[in-house]
């Protein structure tokens, strides 16, 4: 299966995860950071793993480095980036996730851990 093919099945993913908050909506799926952009960490980002698996499963995990646990410094901004105050002032939200010090991962990235 191409990238292209399994668009709809992150957008389908994301969508299952609920409203997220993105600072350019008109962004490129592919180009979308999984932590930096779309908020998921820790047990969230385990929820997505497991709809991805349910759409097309796979063996392989990503490294725990490009995933901030839930109890970590990084876990915090990404509640404080993804939080009422965050979502209406977005420099408050750019400014928290500037503090994230976990490797940025794009969904582009992700597919090709999982799936290639």
């Amino acid at each position: 299966m191409f990238l292209g093919d399994r668009r709809e099945m992150y957008e389908a993913a994301i969508g299952q995860m609920g409203p997220l908050i993105v600072d350019d909506p008109t962004r490129d799926l592919w180009n979308l950071r999984v932590v930096h952009d779309l908020g998921l960490a820790g047990d969230d980002f385990e929820e997505f793993y497991e709809v991805l698996q349910r759409f097309e499963p796979t063996e392989n995990k990503v490294p725990r480095r490009f995933i901030p646990s839930e109890l970590s410094r990084d876990a915090y901004y990404v509640a404080c980036a993804t939080g009422y105050f965050a979502r209406r002032f977005p420099w408050l939200r750019r400014r928290y996730v500037r503090k994230l010090s976990v490797p940025e991962l794009r969904l582009k990235e992700l597919d090709r851990r999982l799936y290639s």
